[in-house]
C-alpha cells in the first residue's frame, strides 16, 4: 500500500516542499504582502494553498487519478494567476506552476499506470 502512495523520485521530492509551501510559507508571504494574520489566506481556510496541496497530494500517488478529480484544482489554480495579478497575492503564483507541473505529471503517471495494468492483463 505504502508503494502506491509514496516512492523516493523527483515528484515525491516536490510534493512534499510545495506541501512545505502551502503550510508555512505561503501565510508568511501573505503577512509580508500586507494580509494580517491570520486573516490572510491560510492553509484550510482559503481555497489556494488547499488547491497547491491537492495537486502536492497527486503527484504523490502512483495510482491513476480520474480526470473529474483533478479538473477542478487545475481550474483552480489556472483562476489563481488573476488573484496573483490583480490583487497582489503574489503567493498564488506557486498554485499556478502546482496546477500546471501536477496535470502534467498526473497525465504521464495515468499513461504509465495503465500500460503496467495493460501488461500484468497480457501475462
Amino acid at each position: 500500500m505504502v508503494s502506491s502512495f509514496c516512492s523516493k523520485d523527483l515528484s515525491t521530492y516536490l510534493g512534499f516542499l510545495l506541501i512545505l509551501y502551502a503550510l508555512t510559507i505561503y501565510p508568511i508571504i501573505g503577512t509580508l504582502s500586507g494580509h494580517e494574520f491570520p486573516g490572510g489566506p491560510i492553509f484550510g481556510v482559503a481555497p489556494c494553498p488547499v488547491c497547491i496541496f491537492t495537486f502536492d497530494i497527486f503527484m504523490m500517488t502512483r495510482r491513476r487519478i480520474p480526470v473529474y478529480i483533478f479538473v477542478f484544482p487545475l481550474i483552480w489554480s489556472i483562476l489563481g494567476i488573476y488573484a496573483a495579478i490583480r490583487m497582489n497575492v503574489f503567493a498564488d503564483l506557486v498554485m499556478a506552476f502546482a496546477g500546471v507541473i501536477g496535470t502534467l505529471y498526473i497525465t504521464v503517471n495515468n499513461r504509465n499506470v495503465k500500460r503496467l495494468e495493460k501488461a500484468e492483463q497480457r501475462s
